[in-house]
């Protein structure tokens, strides 16, 4: 059964990062594209439409309540939803191609990514995880969230660049392409029995046993340290460095390169992750040191204006620290699986999903504060916002030791 699930969830993964980026899931670009050049909608609107996702974070608290018996009819009810609001949104670039947008238009449109937020809080967060622990082994589940995400993300490449070059009946297409893509991903995955009581997640192997709390679908214990730590870790790649970079320390960088350079360091970390059995916790140990190490140059590092030499250091810092982080995370995700049992999983990884995204949004919150703050006060050779990395940095090494230390016996597979 392992084996089916394994190459439905890859052929999932593969469309997965499209599909969000479309509904505007995290400010997925596609989305962002049609806002502006279809829609004709403001960026107030647009970052208002896209900053209500936090609204949903109480919703998603709420919903990690679910038992893992729904996750399969949780993850195929998403996919029908994606499926749904895909087609509003090719009719609303359809409708808009007469050159004049109605403000009804541009509502429905923008209304479209906070029903997404709400279905990936409530329908996608407390099932996909979940279901990768319970029906994949080790193995499986790391070649999905790693070489799977990277296969996914090139795809989303390549949709955007045809996405941004084409017409509005390209994006049309496009869009009715997301259309039949989830529904197709939601009867794939409606063929699939939901594996019984008695096929819990693979055994722990390699690195930890941790200890459940005691109750009912608790979070174990040992997974709180990881949880803190993800959260540094996740703002620890210079959160905002591309709006730094052009109003304080870099302002004729080429922002596209810079951008190219997050993606494409993001899609290698993936593509190139060796599943491993018992070497997380020494992956990411090499990753905080250097993520230590990078944050501790970049405080002093000139600005590259003008120098060739130095632009391309400074670009080389930042392609280590967003490699380090998502080294970091893949190996943190693993091992908060290998951490969680039936009762456990779906509490457990929704709310490392709360804190990823409550994280990022506000490191982005804290960062535009001290970019603000940078460009009015300077501190000798660094600024507030080198100083406010460093101190995320130090941070993600402090939460990582806390969470080495709670390492119980290492077991046989």
């Amino acid at each position: 059964m392992t084996s089916v699930w394994f190459g439905r969830f890859l052929l999932a993964m593969l469309a997965l990062p499209t599909l969000k980026s479309a509904l505007g899931v995290d400010g997925g670009a596609v989305f962002q594209i049609l806002a502006v050049e279809d829609l004709g909608a403001s960026p107030a609107a647009i970052g208002t439409a896209l900053g209500l996702g936090v609204v949903s974070v109480p919703i998603q608290i709420w919903a990690a309540r679910m038992p893992i018996s729904v996750s399969q009819r949780n993850l195929i009810a998403f996919f029908g939803v994606v499926a749904a609001a895909a087609g509003l949104l090719a009719v609303m670039v359809f409708l808009a191609r007469s050159g004049t947008v109605a403000t009804a238009i541009v509502v429905v449109g923008l209304s479209v990514t906070v029903v997404a937020e709400l279905a990936v809080s409530v329908l996608f967060a407390t099932s996909w995880q979940p279901l990768l622990s319970l029906t994949l082994t080790s193995t499986q589940r790391q070649n999905v969230n790693s070489r799977g995400r990277a296969a996914g993300s090139a795809v989303l490449v390549a949709v955007l660049l045809l996405f941004g070059a084409g017409d509005s009946a390209v994006r049309v297409a496009i869009l009715v392409g997301v259309m039949i893509t989830a529904c197709a991903i939601m009867l794939m995955l409606r063929k699939l029995p939901m594996p019984g009581p008695g096929n819990d997640a693979p055994v722990t192997v390699g690195e930890s046993t941790l200890r459940p709390l005691a109750g009912r679908g608790g979070v174990p214990r040992d997974v709180v340290p990881l949880l803190v730590f993800t959260g540094f870790a996740v703002a620890s790649a210079w959160p905002l460095f591309p709006v730094y970079a052009a109003k304080v320390f870099w302002p004729s960088a080429d922002l596209g390169v810079i951008g190219a350079v997050e993606i494409g360091v993001t899609i290698a970390v993936a593509a190139l992750w060796r599943p491993t059995a018992g070497n997380l916790f020494g992956r990411a140990r090499v990753s905080v040191a250097a993520l230590v190490v990078v944050a501790l140059c970049f405080v002093g590092l000139p600005s590259p204006e003008g120098s060739g030499i130095a632009g391309m250091a400074t670009l080389a810092l930042f392609a280590v620290a967003v490699a380090c982080r998502d080294v970091a995370l893949l190996a943190m995700l693993e091992l908060v699986h290998r951490a969680v049992d039936r009762r456990t999983s779906v509490r457990t990884l929704t709310i490392l999903d709360v804190v990823e995204s409550t994280s990022l949004q506000a490191a982005l919150f804290a960062g535009g504060l001290m970019i603000t703050w940078s460009a009015s006060v300077s501190l000798g050779a660094t600024d507030p916002y080198r100083l406010y990395v460093l101190a995320i940095t130090v941070g993600a090494a402090i939460a990582f030791r806390g969470a080495q230390k709670r390492r119980t016996t290492p077991v046989a597979a």
